[in-house]
């Protein structure tokens, strides 16, 4: 029982950890987004017929950032997206992670639901990395992208979502909005500078 109750506790860090950390005024924390990615995918998946197992794809998104607990801020999509090593060494940081968790705590599965969703190697796991974008687009647009400096900031968030939205056509009217909204915060922006 004491190795639940610290596995708990380390649950408990992903509420402590900031996402947006460049952002401030958008400030959200990790058990935030994931909360986030679960009640969007439920209600896309409740809405559309997706083909893929829903309990499935929840689970995907309950652990897809697990390692991110005990950090401080995450790192950042844009930055990692921007630069291959960031990007490389995020990837084996959080595996490396993953793994010391699955162990210590005796939750093999955790490294497999992990892995699934970073390789991308089912329709779940393509769902969920989309769920994923579309989760970050929504919090922008709710929060009309406070904390966006620049025109590229715009660009990346509007395009987020690009490259796993063609595996669900059924969807492309929800992202085609989204990408509608974040372009008329982006114009807004422009005019004012």
């Amino acid at each position: 029982m004491k190795s639940q109750i610290e596995f708990f506790k380390y649950i408990e860090e992903l509420k402590k950890v900031t996402r947006f950390k460049s952002f401030e005024p958008l400030h959200e924390s990790v058990a935030g987004h994931i909360f986030g990615t679960m009640f969007i995918a439920h209600d896309l998946m409740g809405r559309f017929d997706l083909k893929v197992d829903k309990a499935h794809v929840l689970e995907l998104l309950l652990f897809h950032d697990l390692a991110e607990a005990g950090m401080k801020f995450d790192i950042e999509a844009p930055k990692s997206a921007a630069n291959e090593q960031i990007k490389i060494n995020k990837h084996e940081t959080e595996m490396l992670k993953i793994k010391g968790i699955s162990e210590k705590f005796d939750k093999p599965f955790l490294l497999k639901l992990f892995t699934e969703f970073e390789e991308k190697m089912t329709r779940e796991a393509i769902f969920a990395n989309l769920v994923d974008k579309i989760d970050a687009q929504n919090h922008m647009v709710q929060n009309n992208c406070a904390g966006l400096l620049c025109e590229a900031d715009y660009d990346f968030i509007i395009h987020f979502a690009d490259k796993f939205i063609e595996h669900f056509p059924q969807l492309c009217e929800v992202e085609t909005e989204l990408q509608k909204q974040l372009t008329d915060l982006k114009n807004s922006f422009l005019n004012k500078k």
